[in-house]
């Protein structure tokens, strides 16, 4: 499939003569950045963030520019925050150079990486007994030239720390550098705002929505008739989102899960969404549904409680399809549990 990140991405459903942009996109940027933190040939996820695998082929093959290039184009067409490198490796990519102090958990040989913290930590004693027993030759690989004593220790692990994290994988970061950079101008940016593409590209652990973020996307639309009863509706989803905030919330559903079922994506995008949830009210007798193109959430209005409320759309996000579309709203018969609801397949 050629890739052309110039021109507007657009989605064909099999036997629909629609087109998309807006959810099978930011699904299709989802599905990749999953997909390349699972690639190890490529990255090696560390606890501080994604660091490029040292894999010359990969560089000749033009894997890694490929992925700049992808991962550049996410960024301004909805896909998820990336957040995902480790520090040195945004710096590189936005600055062409590294700034910080290297960590030694960047270092992807986990051998390698268990000599050099032993060897930080060694007295004067220890330090002579490890550089010259046959395990530590790796000295010679780092290009350190020097007789290595106590006083120069850390003079040598910093070589190690430069040789396994920039200079073994230069090539790779390069690589990767160039096809970010050269996709869209995106070097432009990075030399007018260099702080915000690093915030872009930086490792953040744990990075959730949370529900202030996501009330903030959410514009209700109120009809006249039974205006009352839909303002109570949105006060039953505003507190449902709240309840699912944080973890071990009753219900078992996120509020990553909750935003993905009316957007078909699990974060905020970079750039933000080029349209806010718009929230519809039904008199129907049906569960909520939601058309993750536009993005947009319908809820009937005729829930008379809070429990029963989220006992519904707890039901809908838990059985709704991953794929993208509209989840169709299925009739919700009388004495009939949310968990007993057909819910049908989503058009695709």
């Amino acid at each position: 499939m050629a890739f052309n990140p110039i021109f507007p991405f657009v989605v064909n459903f099999a036997d629909e003569p629609g087109m998309d942009s807006g959810s099978p996109i930011r699904k299709l940027f989802r599905l990749f950045k999953h997909s390349l933190q699972q690639q190890p040939h490529l990255f090696a996820s560390t606890d501080v963030g994604l660091v490029p695998m040292h894999n010359d082929l990969a560089v000749i093959k033009g894997d890694f520019e490929a992925a700049g290039k992808v991962l550049a184009t996410s960024c301004l067409f909805e896909g998820p925050t990336l957040q995902c490198f480790s520090r040195f490796v945004a710096e590189f990519i936005v600055c062409d150079r590294v700034q910080s102090t290297l960590d030694v958990e960047c270092i992807t040989d986990h051998e390698v990486k268990r000599k050099i913290l032993k060897i930080s930590s060694a007295n004067s004693d220890e330090f002579q007994q490890l550089v010259t027993s046959e395990d530590y030759s790796f000295q010679y690989e780092c290009g350190f030239n020097k007789v290595i004593k106590f006083s120069n220790k850390r003079k040598f692990v910093n070589c190690a720390l430069m040789h396994y994290t920039l200079f073994n994988i230069h090539s790779e970061l390069t690589s990767l550098r160039k096809g970010f950079m050269k996709t869209l101008d995106f070097d432009k940016f990075a030399e007018a705002n260099p702080e915000i593409l690093l915030g872009i590209l930086r490792f953040q652990p744990n990075k959730k929505i949370t529900a202030s973020a996501f009330i903030e996307l959410v514009s209700p639309t109120y009809c006249p008739i039974d205006r009352a009863q839909q303002e109570r509706t949105m006060t039953f989803l505003f507190s449902f989102v709240h309840s699912c905030n944080c973890e071990g919330s009753p219900n078992g559903v996120s509020v990553g899960d909750i935003f993905s079922f009316i957007t078909g994506a699990s974060t905020i995008p970079v750039v933000g969404l080029e349209e806010n949830i718009t929230v519809k009210f039904t008199d129907e007798n049906c569960i909520p549904y939601a058309s993750t193109c536009s993005p947009t959430l319908t809820i009937p209005y005729k829930i008379e409680s809070q429990n029963k409320f989220n006992e519904v759309m707890t039901c809908c996000i838990e059985l709704s399809s991953p794929t993208t579309g509209i989840v169709e709203a299925p009739v919700m018969k009388e004495k009939m549990s949310p968990t007993d609801t057909p819910l049908g397949l989503p058009e695709t």
